[in-house]
């Protein structure tokens, strides 16, 4: 990851060319992430062009231990990559799946039941809620990481 002093630049990059190209890293000064609308635009530049990749959501919940979703930035950004004409999106949140379908069933996405799953799955992990057990998905994998929650 490449940093500069200047806040919300474009000048940050992930380096996650593996696969999906590079994908847009936006901190502020103080190394705060981003709003969801930043976040799409990584999980975006780390999809790249082919938009039948399927793109892996990690958390659904407003919060680890919580399944409230009530503005969860990850149906703000699942919403995003809808309107961006991506296909293939599956999330998993280890208490809060039932509850995103119920309240978001209009984005229309896949669920895995386990983390294993969606890790296996996915082609790209986007990290949108800071469980606990997320910490270790580079452990698990080299499939690219787009860290919302900057916790790894």
């Amino acid at each position: 990851e490449l940093r500069t002093n200047e806040p919300f630049s474009f000048h940050q990059r992930l380096l996650e060319e593996k696969a999906f190209g590079p994908a847009l890293c936006l901190k502020d000064r103080q190394g705060r992430g981003g709003d969801a609308e930043d976040h799409q635009r990584r999980a975006e530049g780390a999809a790249g062009d082919d938009k039948s990749r399927c793109i892996g959501i990690l958390g659904l919940s407003f919060k680890p231990g919580s399944d409230d979703v009530r503005d969860t930035p990850a149906a703000k950004i699942i919403r995003e990559l809808r309107l961006l004409g991506y296909t293939h999106i599956v999330g998993y949140d280890p208490v809060a799946n039932t509850e995103f379908e119920r309240y978001y069933s209009s984005l229309a996405i896949d669920y895995a039941s386990r983390y294993a799953e969606l890790v296996d799955q996915a082609e790209l992990l986007v990290i949108t809620t800071a469980w606990p057990e997320f910490a270790n998905v580079k452990k698990l994998t080299q499939k690219p990481v787009i860290d919302c929650r900057y916790m790894l």
